[in-house]
């Protein structure tokens, strides 16, 4: 929790709890990071609980972030970085409008092995609203 109050605090970025809209069950968090104003990007994140996978809720969530950073936020470009291999979540952000933009080679290390990471972004200007 430190980390979401840090980013608000330094105006790096912002978050939001997602809760359940019948049971007000917590399900995960998303919003922004390396915010940067000067340039009108920041990088979005999401991540969920386990049970909440699979359930439709980055096609919800994702169109109400997008409002966020594009009106809210005067932001131009939004980031999403997604581990190589996990091509669930690379179709769900080409659905949702996000472009490829290439591969960073073996840049994290994930439980001792190195891992590739896939970047995308998408414009305001390709934003459906």
């Amino acid at each position: 929790m430190e980390w979401y109050n840090n980013l608000k605090k330094e105006g790096t970025g912002i978050w939001w709890g997602i809760y359940d809209k019948k049971s007000n069950q917590f399900c995960g968090a998303g919003g922004f990071n390396s915010l940067e104003k000067e340039h009108q990007k920041a990088e979005i994140g999401l991540w969920l609980l386990k049970e909440h996978w699979g359930n439709g809720i980055l096609k919800e969530v994702m169109p109400k972030l997008f409002e966020q950073g594009f009106t809210e936020l005067n932001l131009n470009r939004i980031e999403g970085y997604v581990v190589s291999e996990n091509t669930k979540c690379k179709s769900a952000l080409e659905k949702i409008n996000f472009k490829y933009e290439g591969t960073m080679r073996e840049c994290e290390i994930k439980n001792g092995e190195k891992i590739n990471v896939d970047f995308y972004s998408i414009l305001k200007s390709e934003w459906n609203k």
